[in-house]
């Protein structure tokens, strides 16, 4: 498949979440997208730097009307020079259906601009009722003056801001070949010289032209906060606020009079041209129209930044995933060979992919679908543009646009238009619109699409055809995107995507070269701290997500990140300039459980044809001449991480783009405290989805009102006052109030309250419960792979136990865990589980089933100490292990764990499934057990199998007679007149078996089994040993 590239982050390499943390647009680079800077964001932020753009466009304003008073007219020269601007098409956004090329301003905005400095503007800078100018005035006089003139006319203005906003990016996280030094002019004007300066930048570089990135946060789209129609629909609300007692009489006669006793007979359209004459007759309530804008200021940012969102959702979100389902389900991008039958089958896939695959969402925004043919347009421009067919708008042909002329070659082409089923001139349009073009182009046929959303759109959009007799025209489409006869997405999204089925980790942190075989559903990783585990997890979110902790990966690349013997050696090899070696490599792979064509290929370590993704950290070698240079002077001291790339390939060359890769993976890590971001995402999440754009702002309006009460409050003035009063720094004002906030602040102050107490106040092991179950809900319809981290952590038994079901309950999902739980590893199957050691990973999937059965019923042994433990020896029960501990102690003067030796007590009828672990594991291990009576039928025969192996090493009693540890400890501690006196004195309290008997010892023994021996590890005096318990503890020494 060819790498169908879209947005700034796929022609750049550059991580989507790089651009949402540096704050940019990621935008299209085929299409602009429907945003525009608006004037009043630059004037009402908190951004020094935003607010000097605005003041710089107000003062070039001034300037103009100064120049425009003393020149009388408006010469060819000075049009040139001062007032046509052109559209700062590099930022890719604007309102163009074709690319990004606008029109600009010409004469006629720089003649409504003149006109205005010398009328409307004439005191502009000198006003009395708003709190400052704003150029927003001229559209609301002039309607030829609208949103895309001022966002034009203040983009150009912003353009050095935009420049220098662009320049540090590409500085930060751009490869030299992506960028260029660029001379851009018009970026400064010289008051002295009354003349534009140009100015030199380094900035990305893309088809012959460099690109701008924009700041979401001075971002709108539809209209700019201060418009026409808004004032004119709105002069009811400025009304109370006009202190002019006659014009405000006059203003509310206007609403008796003219507006509720005509409102049946008045259409939007008279009700708009009374408003008009009304502020043609008073021009001041423009004025008060704007001061009443200024007073709502926490509006404009609210809602831009909601509109913003959307357009993300839509243009980004949502069509990336229309794209990935036309790439992975169809031949849409594929070589064709005739424009009008192909551009028909794409139909067709777009059809199919929005009927049968739940790409009807695609087309919903909060729920409700999208409501601008405008908007469905440049989505399917944007989509179609990775195909071979050449796609532009078609303009001024016959007597009107139709949407794109699609063509693969001159004399290859047709006409496609889309259309949704709500517009009100569908009818007139299918009847003329497209047979004009047919006519006056060289098009021979045309395809019309007509989108419908609901079942009465359903019944127009047929009864039309019917009426136009057109009912069963091949070309004429019609694509069904209703929500309520569509089958849930939960499904449709999971189903399909790849699962792993091997890992290879080369160089990566503990990992000098492995190759992992996984299981299709749950893998555990157990090992002692510094092991490998979490760098097996680690390895997997980066080639599941190509982000490490949360946080792109190609940003994090140090030296500490390889292998530490690459490092080592690579550091070494320094020493001797003649024979440096290269610089060492990380390469991630992922075998998946495929075969599609579209990730499948043979560029992977083990050349096998499948499908897979691969990850390389490697030496840039478009650095080799500066890094000879620097090893040259011995400049290099470590690995050059500097000069060092990240590349994500699935195993066909193709470049992944994780928005739509295959393999979808959540990481819960529990040992970090920073789950904050999944709390966040559940509450935004649940306020996007109960309550309504206006509700949203009703609580931000009220948030903000609560922060200026708090400014406003006595003991703040009273605490400013006395600051103003005694802290001087130069001549500066200081004062004290809470920190700025941005629009959503609201948001993030809110929290989840668990039954009545807030989440930050609750346990941990509650937080990790809430946490890890809201991630899983979370995934449940987006991911195929989950990710854990010792998910135990801080958790209670039934907690853990609650938390393994939800786990269980997982289907369709590959679990990835990491743990030190005896419990989870256990109730998951310890036929799951891969211990890995050193960087070397063994598999338990040749376990026998029963014992994975005994312990999965079973959960509660602590299975993982044995596989843990460096040397270990198994006892049936607490008697014995207090024992053993007591012998060794008594002979080498310290316990066995510091010599590494794990003393694992475990049932008598758990012994045969210890044996099973050990002997997977290869694993030297020494039982100590009783004979119970009968040592052939007890021990030779039943552990005939283990005994076989050498790896289990049997110590028990040799006398069948003392059957159990108590008759063999008395017997070595008696001697003819019964008892020795130190071994009475160790079991005793107070003297209390000076004088009993051997029987009586005995029966205290065996009746009170841990004691008795509690007793003996206690006491001071020692105690002989029977001869298997002494041979036991010498077998590791």
């Amino acid at each position: 498949m060819t790498d169908v590239k879209i947005y700034f982050s796929d022609y750049f390499n550059v991580d989507e979440d790089t651009l949402e943390e540096y704050g940019a647009v990621n935008i299209s680079l085929i299409n602009d997208l429907p945003l525009f800077i608006d004037p009043f964001l630059l004037f009402n932020s908190q951004d020094a730097k935003y607010q000097q753009i605005h003041e710089d466009m107000i003062s070039y304003l001034r300037f103009l009307q100064v120049e425009s008073e003393q020149s009388g007219s408006l010469s060819a020269g000075m049009m040139k020079a001062w007032y046509l601007f052109s559209e700062v098409k590099q930022t890719w956004l604007g309102f163009s259906l074709d690319g990004n090329s606008g029109r600009g301003m010409g004469p006629d905005f720089a003649h409504g601009l003149y006109t205005g400095l010398n009328s409307i503007f004439k005191s502009f800078g000198k006003e009395t009722i708003t709190k400052a100018p704003h150029m927003e005035k001229l559209c609301l006089i002039s309607p030829r003056v609208g949103r895309d003139k001022i966002s034009d006319f203040t983009t150009n203005f912003a353009k050095r801001f935009l420049l220098e906003y662009t320049e540090e990016f590409a500085k930060t996280y751009l490869a030299a070949n992506q960028c260029r030094k660029v001379t851009v002019g018009r970026v400064e004007f010289n008051y002295r010289t009354k003349a534009w300066s140009a100015g030199t930048y380094y900035l990305p570089f893309y088809d012959d032209d460099f690109v701008l990135l924009t700041p979401k946060s001075m971002l709108t789209r539809d209209d700019t906060f201060i418009n026409r129609n808004d004032m004119l629909r709105n002069l009811q609300e400025i009304a109370p606020s006009i202190p002019d007692d006659a014009l405000r009489f006059e203003l509310n006669s206007y609403f008796r009079d003219v507006l509720s006793k005509k409102k049946k007979e008045m259409s939007q359209t008279d009700k708009d041209r009374a408003a008009d004459a009304l502020i043609r007759t008073h021009p001041e309530l423009i004025d008060y129209y704007m001061r009443y804008k200024e007073n709502h200021e926490e509006d404009a940012t609210s809602v831009s930044k909601e509109k913003v969102k959307e357009v993300q959702l839509l243009f980004n979100e949502q069509l990336s995933e229309l794209v990935a389902l036309l790439a992975k389900s169809t031949t849409f991008y594929a070589t064709i060979p005739d424009a009008h039958d192909e551009a028909k089958k794409r139909v067709d896939f777009l059809k199919h992919i929005i009927e049968d695959q739940d790409g009807y969402k695609i087309f919903y925004i909060n729920n409700a679908p999208i409501k601008r043919e405008s908007d469905l347009q440049v989505m399917f421009r944007l989509v179609w543009f990775g195909s071979p067919l050449d796609v532009n708008r078609e303009v001024n042909n016959g007597r009107g646009p139709v949407d794109y002329k699609v063509s693969f070659g001159k004399a290859n082409a047709t006409l496609v238009e889309f259309k949704l089923a709500s517009n009100s001139k569908l009818k007139n349009n299918l009847a003329k619109q497209v047979d004009v073009y047919k006519a006056a182009s060289d098009t021979k046929r045309a395809i019309k699409v007509i989108m419908f959303f609901s079942d009465e759109e359903e019944k127009r959009v047929f009864g039309v055809l019917n009426d136009l007799g057109l009912s069963g025209c091949p070309d004429i489409v019609l694509i069904d995107a209703r929500s309520d006869n569509k089958p849930s997405a939960s499904n449709v999204r999971i189903e399909g995507k790849m699962k792993i089925r091997k890992i290879r980790i080369k160089n990566y942190k503990l990992i000098t070269d492995a190759t992992i075989c996984v299981n299709p559903d749950t893998n555990i990783f157990v090992g002692q701290n510094d092991s490998g585990k979490s760098t097996i997890l680690e390895a997997l979110a980066i080639l599941t997500s190509g982000k490490l902790n949360g946080y792109a990966f190609e940003r994090q690349i140090k030296a500490n990140l390889f292998n530490f013997e690459a490092r080592k050696a690579y550091r070494t090899s320094l020493a001797d300039p003649d024979n440096v070696l290269s610089p060492p490599t990380i390469e991630l792979e992922a075998y998946c459980d495929s075969t599609d064509a579209l990730y499948s290929g043979s560029n992977n370590y083990y050349g096998e044809d499948t499908a897979g993704i691969r990850a390389v950290v490697e030496f840039n070698t478009e650095y080799a001449d500066t890094y000879k240079s620097m090893l040259m002077r011995g400049d290099i001291y470590d690995i050059p991480v500097e000069f060092y790339s990240v590349s994500y390939k699935y195993f066909n060359g193709g470049t992944v783009s994780y928005r739509f890769c295959p393999i979808k993976a959540a990481f819960i890590d529990t040992t970090r405290k920073d789950y904050a971001y999944i709390v966040d995402r559940f509450v935004a999440d649940n306020i996007t989805t109960y309550l309504s754009t206006k509700e949203q702002i009703d609580l931000s309006t009220a948030f903000r009102k609560g922060r200026n009460d708090f400014h406003t409050n006595d003991v703040v003035v009273k605490l400013n006052e006395s600051v103003k009063d005694h802290v001087h720094i130069g001549k500066k004002a200081l004062s004290i109030d809470l920190k700025e906030e941005d629009v959503d602040e609201w948001k993030s102050q809110m929290s989840v309250i668990v039954d009545e107490t807030p989440f930050e106040n609750v346990g941990f092991g509650s937080q990790n419960t809430i946490k890890i179950e809201l991630a899983l809900k979370n995934s449940a319809e987006q991911v195929n792979m989950i990710l854990m981290e010792e998910p135990e952590n801080n958790l209670s038994f039934s907690n853990m136990a609650q938390l393994i079901k939800h786990v269980e309950e997982s289907e369709g999902k590959q679990v990835f865990i990491s743990t030190h739980s005896s419990y989870v590893a256990n109730k998951l199957n310890l036929g799951n589980i891969f211990l890995v050691s050193n960087g070397f990973v063994t598999p338990f999937n040749a376990l026998s089933d029963d014992t994975r059965k005994y312990f999965i019923k079973l959960p509660g042994y602590d299975t993982l100490r044995l596989v843990l433990a460096e040397k270990a020896i198994l006892v049936e029960g607490p008697t014995d292990e207090l024992i053993l501990q007591k012998a060794y102690k008594d002979t080498y003067h310290h316990l066995p764990a510091d010599d590494g030796i794990d003393i694992i007590v475990v049932d008598s009828l758990a012994f045969k499934r210890y044996c099973d672990i050990a002997v997977l594991l290869k694993k030297k291990t020494i039982v100590v057990t009783d004979n119970d009576g009968d040592i052939v039928k007890n021990i030779k025969t039943k552990y005939a199998e283990y005994l076989a192996t050498g790896f289990l090493h049997f110590f028990y009693e040799k006398d069948e007679a003392l059957n159990t540890i108590e008759p063999s400890v008395l017997f070595v501690n008696s001697d003819a007149n019964g008892p020795t006196k130190s071994f009475r004195k160790a079991i005793s309290i107070n003297n209390s078996f000076g004088d009993k008997s051997a029987d009586e010892i005995l029966a205290f023994m065996t009746h009170n089994k841990a004691e008795w021996a509690m007793r003996v590890f206690e006491s001071e005096t020692e105690i002989a040993y029977p001869r298997y318990i002494e041979d036991a503890i010498k077998e590791y020494n």
